[in-house]
This record gives C-alpha cells, structure tokens and sequence, in this order.
C-alpha cells in the first residue's frame, strides 16, 4: 500500500532503541544509546518524561508495575513506576546484557548478553539457572508464557529452544541467519515471539520470511511470506489476541500477518528505510503498531484487526473500510487516514 499512514518522532540517539508497553496501554516506554528510560503517553506526547539509567540503555520492558532495564553497567536493573526509584539489581553479566525478557508474572527475568550466555532469574528468591551452548553473544531472548521453555539467537546464526526445568537444549536450528563476531557486526537481530493466549507457536524470523514452529514438537507447520517483503526480517511480535503478527525489517518495512489465514494483510515501508530493532502492538488499540529504528525515532503504525463487515471509525480522524472479496477474505482499505 502506498498511503502514508504513520506518525514519526525523534526518540533517543543514533544506535538501538528498546520499546515496551504498560500492560494497560497507558503508556510506552523506549530506551537508548543516550542512556535515558522515556515514559510517552503516546505518539503526540511532545514532552515524555526521562529517567537516567546509565551511559547507554538496550533493552526494556514494563511489567508489573515495574521496569527493567539492561544498561552499560553489564547488569539488568529493576526501577518503579511511576517514579522511577531505583528497586534492586536483578542481574549482572561480564558482558553487555543484548536482550531481556520479563515473565508475565513478573518475576522472571530472561538475560542474553554477550558472554554467550543465557541466564534466567527468579527475582523473588535470588536464584537463577544458565543456559550455555551458544558460541557468541546473545542477539535475543523470548521466555515461553507458560515458563515451560525459553528461546534464544545467537550471532553464531542459530536459535535454541531449552528446557527450563531441565536446563537444557532441547532443539536447535543452525545457520538460521548469517554468523558474525558481535551485535554491532550482525545483519540481523533475530528477536523472537512466543503466542500469547493461545500459546501453540514459536515464530522465528528467517531472512524474509517468519517460520513458524509448533510448541513442543517444534515441527514447522507453516511459513509466512510476501513476495513485496525482500530483505531480511528483523523482528516479530504477536498481538495481544495471538491471532495476528506484526514484523519489522531491515530495510525499515513494517507489515501486519494473520495466521488464520497465513497472509501479510497490510503493510508499510518508512521514508527513511532504515533498519527496524523492536516493534509492539498498543494492547488498547487493536489497530496500532508502534515501532522503533535504529535511527531513534519511533513511529506508530495503524491497522485494523476487525472481524465484523462493518465500518470502523477511529480517533484522530482515522477510518478504516473492510470488505470480502470473492474468496472470503478479509481486505482492509483505509481512508482518510489523517495524523
């Protein structure tokens, strides 16, 4: 589609930019090379609050009433919300910490860094496990939500599915993207998604196409691909429903999937093409998809997720149509679409 339907802002310095939402949608939070936590009410919040967390921040996720946060301190710290207050160390690393991953409980926290190590740590009683058998850093890390299993990528080019209770590997695909030395040399990020909800599939990003595995069996049982989609998938996520997947790719192209139907419903290319790092779904509005570049601006782009044949009317002026085409389909037209 050619309409130009997002809304961008200047959020952090040049380098990776970190991105997670209250689980409310109340508000997101970004962090980055600057070292700043930014709390945005949402895409026209001209004056986000920032809080300091150290010279350079790479990771961040809201849970819980908390935050957490991987920074230069080789270390993953906890801070309260709103107010920011410093709640503890809940990990340290002898590298950069890449990548983390909170629990929905809350309480675990999932690390990758570059010491080629994977750690799971359980805030309340201090212990953690570690998971070893990568053989270079740690690009990402995705916990499973019924902390059964955890997912990593490496910049050895391969994903590990363990098993938690065993602390152990329990399937692995190699030369899944090109290997490289360290995150800085690596042509993609890999970030990978565990559905939400439902929790069958494992979705891992594989040049231009997002694979997707059967929780368990991790047989592959479909592929999601587009022939507009070339260059390589950075990162993908699922919504808050489960039922669709929103990814985000090298060349700065943002699409929309649904895994009923296996096809890209939507999609959108930034201005700038520069490389997507993180990407979420606002839990409030089933239609926006925020995301961040590595060029530090985040933008918000909005999709419909309906299933009525109706007509949507949304804030901000914004309108979607929808209509059946002749192989009961969903299509989404927009309209009108105004920010």
């Amino acid at each position: 589609m050619t309409d130009k339907r997002y809304f961008t802002r200047y959020a952090h310095s040049e380098g990776m930019t970190g991105l997670s939402f209250a689980e409310d949608g109340s508000c997101m939070l970004t962090c980055g090379s600057d070292g700043d936590v930014r709390v945005w009410k949402d895409l026209e919040d001209d004056d986000p609050k920032s809080h300091r967390v150290g010279e350079s921040a790479y990771a961040v996720v809201f849970r819980n009433g908390r935050f957490f946060v991987s920074t230069d301190s080789n270390s993953v710290l906890a801070y309260t919300f709103p107010d920011a207050g410093p709640d503890g160390i809940v990990a340290r690393s002898s590298a950069v910490v890449n990548h983390i991953d909170v629990g929905l409980n809350g309480t675990s926290v999932l690390v990758g860094s570059s010491d080629f190590s994977v750690k799971l740590v359980d805030i309340d009683d201090k212990s953690f496990t570690i998971f070893l058998g990568h053989e270079a850093p740690i690009l990402s890390v995705a916990l499973d939500p019924e902390m059964e299993f955890a997912a990593s990528a490496s910049c050895d080019g391969s994903v590990r599915v363990w098993k938690i209770s065993k602390q152990q590997c329990i399937k692995s695909w190699a030369s899944v993207f090109q290997a490289s030395n360290e995150l800085c040399s690596s042509k993609v990020l890999c970030r990978l998604a565990w559905q939400p909800v439902m929790e069958k599939f494992l979705a891992v990003p594989v040049e231009n196409v997002v694979k997707i595995y059967k929780r368990s069996t991790w047989e592959e049982v479909f592929v999601l691909k587009d022939e507009s989609i070339k260059e390589s998938i950075n990162v993908v996520v699922f919504s808050k429903c489960g039922r669709y997947l929103a990814t985000g790719c090298v060349d700065g192209t943002i699409a929309a999937w649904d895994l009923t139907s296996m096809r890209c419903i939507d999609r959108q290319k930034s201005d700038k093409g520069y490389s997507v790092c993180s990407i979420e779904w606002n839990p409030n509005e089933k239609g926006e998809i925020v995301f961040c570049d590595i060029q530090v601006y985040y933008l918000g782009l909005n999709y419909v997720c309906a299933y009525q044949r109706t007509r949507f009317f949304f804030n901000r002026n914004k309108v979607a149509f929808i209509k059946i085409n002749m192989n009961f389909m969903l299509q989404f037209v927009f309209d009108t679409l105004i920010f």
